[in-house]
């Protein structure tokens, strides 16, 4: 069966390009759009995933933001005597100087808290002696008969309470509130541990719940605000509570404070509020993500095909193209294999370049094939073979500091001092990193090379960072591995500095019989899980592609002093990240050893 494949192919060269090129060509656009799904699928996945994770985490921090602003004010409430004295007195036998005076400070009391906090919808100071205050003055009911208020409070709490958006349809058709559900806080007043009333506060849910990014989130994404507690959760979507029952999301909230899991079909991001315990859940199904990577599929396998069938009627004509003259060449070496050496004239229009040269050059052998073919043409080739060894052998690290000196000049003819320094700094990172005789060099001199990698890095990035290089004179002359600062300032810049910039810091001392370089940055930080991987990763020997250039520094460092030097990193998310590495003092003074 090969045999037979291979003889067909053989017979001409657009058989070869259809069973070879064509195959080959639409293998490669194939495998190479089901790579790129595969990447794009993958990245879409962790995209909405971490949008997912930032929306609910957002809008944890603006509800905490709230609900501690409201449990300010309504502290300070509670302990306002003018509000203890009225919701304790009497209402069937009291004193109305002293009544009025007490109302009017209990009305400036709640209105300055009202005012200061935009978040803060309406305010109700309620009295077990039946009197009733609210802030919008609009309820055509005693607030203690409503449902939510039966259904949810417990009157023997001491403590804040919080209750689950609620309607606020016990309002007069005149003055309303902003919006029509709220979320309430309740606070008792208390004198001498006995419950005098309570003091409310509403937040409206527009108010409380704000979740912009998660509008845009894929499919039709769903969120909760569970209270465990009470066992009620809110469904935000349609604005209305459930009794918590056997959903899967109420499954995976954990005591932590945040997580993001995956359970069956669903994918499940939620938060832990601090201020009262409950629960921001974000639910999205699988296959909503899925759906736009279909999508995407569909068309890229539209193109695929469009690109084989395409490949297919280009290749045809490309070598019907090059099929013409190749078999009048055919021809003409037939000629001359029945002893035809006549000089035949041809008609090279519209030939390829290539062959109207094979053709000519033919003609020439014929007319000289004794000696040109078997001699002179033969020794023609070789000759220039060796030129264009010769010439490519030329092109040595010479050649190239020539070149940039010649750069240089030119650059400092035209007053272009900027990219004279860059020439400069490069042209020493090259004659520092070509020179393969020196395996050990002064700190000085590791330090000179990162000042120029860090200066071609600040010409790319103007204004992203800053860097100052500090070295004792006693440590500038130690002698140290090559290229072991380098990898782990290429991190600060790739990972420290990535988002908002900062500044770099490389110091390097003696200390204690110990040489110590450190190399810090005040960029993202590490978080300390991940910091605590890191430094057991750089340990081992496994070939995972992660902070590869850590891991060279620190094994580099392992095998050429004997274990005795020592690399740590430490960081705080948010805050900095340094690595030092101790080296003896008498390790950094011998001959150089082989790396």
């Amino acid at each position: 069966m090969f045999r037979r494949l291979q003889e067909f192919m053989n017979r001409n060269i657009v058989r070869r390009l259809t069973v070879l090129l064509i195959p080959a060509v639409c293998g490669i656009f194939i495998l190479s759009f089901l790579a790129v799904s595969h990447m794009y699928s993958r990245d879409l996945i962790e995209s909405i995933e971490a949008q997912t994770q930032y929306s609910v985490e957002t809008a944890r921090i603006h509800m905490d933001y709230c609900v501690e602003g409201i449990k300010s004010s309504l502290n300070s409430l509670s302990g306002n005597a003018s509000i203890r004295e009225i919701v304790s007195m009497d209402l069937g036998s009291i004193n109305y100087r002293d009544y009025l005076r007490h109302e009017r400070n209990l009305k400036q009391a709640v209105n300055s808290f009202v005012y200061a906090d935009r978040n803060l919808q309406d305010l109700v100071i309620v009295g077990n002696n039946g009197y009733q205050y609210e802030f919008l003055s609009s309820f055509y009911t005693d607030i203690t008969e409503t449902g939510w208020f039966r259904a949810y409070v417990d009157l023997e709490k001491k403590g804040f309470q919080y209750i689950l958006p609620h309607d606020l349809d016990y309002y007069s058709k005149g003055k309303r509130p902003m919006y029509d559900q709220a979320v309430s806080v309740l606070l008792p007043i208390r004198e001498a541990g006995e419950i005098l009333g309570y003091a409310i506060a509403d937040i409206g849910i527009g108010r409380l719940i704000d979740m912009p990014e998660m509008a845009d989130g894929p499919g039709n994404i769903k969120t909760f605000i569970v209270n465990r507690e009470m066992d009620f959760y809110y469904d935000v979507v349609d604005g209305t509570n459930h009794i918590c029952g056997e959903e899967a999301f109420l499954a995976v909230l954990e005591d932590k404070r945040s997580d993001f899991v995956t359970v069956g079909n669903e994918f499940i991001a939620y938060s832990r509020m601090q201020s009262n315990g409950w629960y921001i859940v974000s639910v999205y199904e699988h296959e909503d993500i899925i759906r736009s990577v279909r999508n995407m599929q569909r068309i890229g396998g539209v193109m695929v095909c469009i690109s084989c069938i395409l490949i297919l009627f280009v290749s045809h004509l490309m070598s019907r193209y090059i099929n013409r003259p190749v078999q009048e060449l055919l021809e003409r070496i037939q000629a001359v294999e029945m002893q035809d050496f006549r000089n035949v004239e041809s008609d090279y229009k519209n030939q390829p370049g290539e062959i109207v040269l094979i053709r000519k050059r033919f003609e020439e052998m014929v007319q000289q094939i004794d000696g040109l073919v078997n001699k002179v043409y033969l020794d023609e080739i070789y000759r220039k073979e060796m030129e264009y060894e010769q010439l490519v052998n030329q092109i040595n690290p010479h050649f190239l500091y020539n070149v940039l000196q010649l750069i240089q000049s030119k650059a400092v003819l035209s007053d272009n001092y900027e990219i004279n320094d860059i020439v400069v700094a490069l042209s020493k990172l090259l004659r520092y990193a070509m020179n393969n005789q020196a395996k050990m060099v002064t700190v000085e001199e590791e330090c000179d090379y990162v000042s120029n990698y860090l200066l071609l890095y600040e010409q790319r990035y103007i204004g992203k960072f800053t860097y100052t290089i500090r070295m004792e004179d006693g440590a500038a002359k130690c002698r140290i591995i090559k290229f072991i600062i380098q990898p782990i300032v290429e991190n600060c810049i790739k990972h420290g500095l990535r988002k908002q910039g900062g500044n770099i810091n490389i110091c390097a001392g003696l200390q204690e019989g110990m040489l110590q370089m450190s190399v810090c940055d005040n960029g993202n930080g590490i978080p300390q899980e991940r910091l605590k991987d890191l430094n057991r990763y750089i340990r081992e020997t496994s070939e995972k592609e992660e902070s590869i250039g850590l891991r060279n520094v620190y094994q580099r460092l392992k095998l050429m002093y004997d274990g005795q030097a020592m690399m740590e990193i430490e960081s705080e998310e948010g805050g900095y990240t340094r690595v030092t590495i101790r080296i003896p003092v008498e390790k950094c003074s011998g001959e150089e050893e082989n790396v």
